[in-house]
């Protein structure tokens, strides 16, 4: 995905994230969208990675 893409869509979503969800954190989503931009081909590794980012979200190491 081009930089110029990533930037639109974390702007978007962070629109979206801020008007919606308030509560979920902005690292948080920013951080499984650039996994996701990163790794479109491997799945499981995608997976782990998202896990491990949500995991440590959750236990307040953002």
């Amino acid at each position: 995905m081009m930089k110029n893409s990533i930037e639109d869509l974390l702007k978007t979503v962070e629109e979206i994230r801020s008007e919606k969800y308030p509560n979920l954190s902005k690292d948080l989503v920013e951080k499984i969208l650039l996994i996701e931009a990163e790794a479109v081909e491997e799945r499981t590794d995608i997976f782990k990675k998202i896990s491990k980012v949500v995991e440590e979200s959750l236990n307040g190491g953002e």
